[in-house]
């Protein structure tokens, strides 16, 4: 049976016997690192390693306009946050056809870990 020795928000450590468990809940990426046990002089450790989880994209619509107004000649830039990981890949289309940048278009498209761009 497992006897709680300790509990804090994320950490739990156990007793069964004579072997201790601990336990971390909730792991993020800047729980990556080295942890350690020390019993008398007995002293071991281990590297944590965390990899950040596959997340489907997701857009907060609410932070960009549905209709945008522009004057002929003036440059147009959107610019669309998302969340997600890896990177997905994006497609900008106007009137159905895929929008891309060819020869000497003036039209650029971007990705970075947070954002997509259009620039025309």
């Amino acid at each position: 049976m497992n006897k709680i020795l300790s509990f804090f928000l994320r950490t739990v450590i156990l007793n069964e016997g004579s072997t201790y468990k601990l336990k971390l809940k909730n792991i993020g990426l800047k729980d990556a690192g080295d942890i350690s046990f020390q019993c008398g002089d007995l002293r071991d450790s281990c590297k944590i390693t965390v990899k950040e989880c596959d997340k489907p994209p997701r857009i907060d619509a609410s932070r960009f306009a549905k209709s945008v107004i522009i004057k002929a000649g003036r440059p147009l830039d959107l610019e669309i946050p998302y969340d997600a990981y890896p990177a997905p890949t994006m497609t900008w289309t106007k009137d159905g056809r895929t929008v891309q940048p060819e020869g000497d278009s003036p039209c650029q498209t971007s990705i970075d870990a947070r954002k997509c761009k259009l620039n025309m």
